[in-house]
C-alpha cells in the first residue's frame, strides 16, 4: 500500500475512534509551538527549500511565523513584534559577514519568511528570522547610486504570491530620489525611475499589492502610496504629531493599517505608532520601547 493510502486508513481510524480536534496553541509571547515531528527547517533557506522532501503537505500561502512585525534594533538585535499583544520576542543577534564594517540600516521580509538586510555600507544580506543566522549575496553595493535605502517587498498584483523588492533613498532630499525594483535571481538592480516628493522614506508592501512610504522628514510628515511606475505619491495621510528631526525610523503595513517605528531627537528610544490606514487616525501604542530599532520588515501576508 502506498504511503499515502496508509495515512488515509489511519487518519479513518482515529475519526472513527472520535479523536477530538484541537485547536492550534499560541503562547502569551505570540510564539507558534513547533511540532516536534516536523523537521528544523530553522537554518535552511525558505527561498529554494524542497517542502515535499520534508514528507509534509504544501505549505499555505503565509508560512508560520511570517504573522510578526520583524525588527532590528542598532544593536543587531533581530527581534519580533506582535501587534495583538503589543509585545517583543527577541530572537537573537545578527553577525552579518560584512566586508565593508557599517551597521543595519533597513530590512525586508518577503513571503517565504525570509529577512533581507540593507547595511549602511550599501551590502545586502539575508537573515534567517527564526534563529538570527545571517549569510551574504552577490549583490553590489552603491548599485543605481543607492547605498543607504529603504526597502520593501510588495506583491506583483493583488492576490499574487508573485512579489518584488523595492529600495529608494532614505538620505537623499527632493530631487534626488529614485525608487528602484532589485532582481533576486542577479541581485541586480532590474528597473530605477524618480521618486517625486517626500523625503527619506522607508517603504512597506500591503496585502493588496501597493507600495508605501513613509516620509518622516517631510513637513508634516507622512504616509504615502507609491506608483511603482510613476513613482508618484497618492492616498496622503499626514501625521503632523510625528514631526521632528528622525534619528531611527520604519514602517510596517498589517491588517490594513500602519505601524510606524519613529525616533527622534527628541525620544529616549523608538516609540511605535498605530496609523489607521480608513481614517488615518495616529495612536501611540508604545511611548518606549528601549530600543533604538532601525529596520522594520513584514510579509505582504502578514495579518491577513
Amino acid at each position: 500500500m502506498s504511503r499515502f493510502g496508509s495515512r488515509a486508513l489511519l487518519f479513518g481510524i482515529l475519526v472513527l475512534a472520535g479523536c477530538p480536534e484541537r485547536a492550534l496553541e499560541i503562547p502569551e509571547d505570540g510564539d507558534v509551538r513547533r511540532d516536534l515531528s516536523v523537521p528544523d527547517l530553522s537554518e535552511r533557506d525558505l527561498t529554494v527549500i524542497d517542502l515535499a522532501s520534508t514528507d509534509r503537505p504544501p505549505p499555505n500561502p503565509c508560512p508560520a511565523g511570517t504573522e510578526f512585525i520583524y525588527t532590528i534594533d542598532e544593536d543587531t538585535t533581530l527581534s519580533r513584534y506582535n501587534p495583538v499583544t503589543n509585545s517583543f520576542l527577541d530572537v537573537g543577534h545578527i553577525t552579518c559577514p560584512t566586508m565593508l564594517g557599517g551597521n543595519p540600516n533597513s530590512m525586508a521580509i518577503d513571503r517565504a519568511g525570509n529577512g533581507w538586510v540593507n547595511y549602511s555600507t550599501g551590502e545586502l544580506f539575508r537573515v534567517f528570522t527564526a534563529s538570527a543566522s545571517c549569510i551574504g549575496t552577490s549583490y553590489t553595493p552603491g548599485q543605481g547610486g543607492l547605498t543607504s535605502f529603504g526597502m520593501s517587498f510588495a506583491q506583483n498584483s493583488p492576490g499574487s504570491t508573485d512579489e518584488t523588492l523595492w529600495i529608494t533613498d532614505s538620505e537623499a532630499g527632493v530631487g534626488g530620489q529614485s525608487l528602484a525594483s532589485v532582481d533576486l535571481s542577479l541581485f541586480k538592480i532590474a528597473t530605477q525611475i524618480p521618486l517625486f516628493g517626500g523625503t527619506q522614506p522607508e517603504l512597506t508592501g500591503d496585502d493588496d499589492a501597493n507600495l508605501w512610504g513613509f516620509f518622516p522628514s517631510t513637513s508634516p510628515p507622512q504616509m504615502a502610496r507609491i506608483d511603482k511606475k510613476l513613482g508618484t505619491l497618492s492616498n496622503t495621510i499626514l501625521l503632523p504629531a510625528l514631526s521632528g528631526n528622525p534619528r531611527a525610523w520604519g514602517v510596517a503595513a498589517w491588517k490594513g493599517d500602519f505601524y510606524v517605528f519613529l525616533q527622534r531627537d527628541s525620544d529616549a528610544s523608538t516609540k511605535i505608532h498605530h496609523v489607521n490606514g480608513a481614517t488615518g487616525t495616529l495612536t501611540t501604542v508604545m511611548s518606549s520601547t528601549g530600543r533604538r530599532i532601525v529596520g522594520v520588515g513584514v510579509a505582504t501576508c502578514a495579518g491577513n
